[in-house]
């Protein structure tokens, strides 16, 4: 098919990322495994607003929020595309050759300490796993070509050897990655209209997983707790826990109001009024990120309460018109 030769023939340095990584957004990055999809479904020109009804049923979990990301389920229902888990029994560059030479993709977790593309965080500095997309692979110029986060990017020599483990150096007995291949022999495209159908159904099953109790207003009587147990520690514990809790929340309502306005279509009535509500949580979101930093470098404690309680009367409103969209 000409959108997958299209696919296959793309480079980084011509590649154009979608709108909903744009830098001018609160979050322009959500979490590695929902940025990959986003690009690989713009990458094979199919819309990434449709599987986004995959963050409606975010909840605090206690130490974080949820990790949001699409179900296989509903990627094979909206695009026709196979996810499977790949077995790892042989090095791990020996299976990315087999898959890619299949024209599949693979989806392998490496270390971003050898990701160029995150240069200023973790590259050459931490060590965090993260999911990559591999589109090439050149075993004579030691490089790949993979999507990671808000882009599709190169890497070569030394990163290349970093993230399949291909140092010279002895090294220890690692647990194999976990990775999965993405099968699109069957991919579909679908009109619009019967995208946002089924977008609808699925919307409506997240809907019926949301939260039974209001998730912000829950989070909101923890996070004095928390601010106790990581303000006495590094500033890497900030970061970590702004990941996992904060960043993960205002992302995931970010997307979520981007989606309830591609679901509706057209602008006006609840899914205006759900979109706003969600944006707000995303805007104070972001604003908690720069306390917290506050909080980490100057060791002292602040009062988040009057946040979360705006948050959370957000997280209602928007839920009831959600549910007016939904079902009517």
């Amino acid at each position: 098919m000409t959108e997958l030769n299209a696919f296959w023939a793309a480079t980084p340095s011509t590649y154009a990322q979608h709108p909903l990584h744009d830098l001018q957004r609160n979050f322009p990055e959500t979490n590695c495994y929902i940025d990959v999809w986003i690009e690989i479904l713009h990458g094979l020109a199919l819309d990434p607003h449709a599987f986004l009804a995959c963050a409606i049923p975010g909840d605090f979990e206690g130490d974080q929020w949820t990790f949001f990301k699409p179900s296989h389920v509903d990627l094979a229902e909206l695009y026709g595309i196979t996810v499977a888990e790949l077995t790892i029994w042989l090095p791990v560059i020996e299976h990315v050759q087999t898959q890619l030479d299949q024209q599949r993709i693979p989806l392998v977790e490496v270390d971003a300490f050898f990701l160029p593309d995150t240069a200023g965080s973790d590259y050459r500095q931490g060590h965090a796993k993260t999911t990559i997309a591999i589109h090439r692979l050149d075993r004579a110029k030691n490089s790949i070509q993979y999507f990671h986060n808000a882009g599709f990017f190169n890497l070569q020599d030394d990163d290349f050897g970093g993230i399949f483990h291909l140092q010279a150096e002895a090294l220890p007995e690692r647990l194999p990655p976990f990775a999965e291949f993405i099968k699109l022999e069957r991919v579909s495209r679908l009109s619009l209209s019967h995208l946002r159908a089924l977008s609808l159904a699925q919307a409506r099953r997240h809907f019926s997983m949301r939260p039974t109790e209001n998730p912000l207003r829950k989070y909101g009587a923890h996070v004095s707790r928390h601010l106790e147990q990581w303000v006495v520690r590094d500033v890497a514990t900030y970061h970590a826990y702004s990941f996992a809790s904060i960043r993960q929340m205002g992302a995931s309502f970010e997307l979520l109001a981007d989606y309830v306005r591609w679901l509706a279509g057209s602008p006006g009535g609840p899914a205006e009024l759900a979109a706003d509500s969600f944006q707000s949580i995303a805007a104070v979101a972001k604003m908690l990120i720069l306390k917290l930093a506050r909080v980490a470098n100057s060791k002292r404690i602040a009062d988040l309460s009057g946040n979360f309680d705006d948050m959370a009367a957000s997280w209602d409103k928007g839920m009831a018109q959600l549910d007016l969209l939904l079902h009517g």
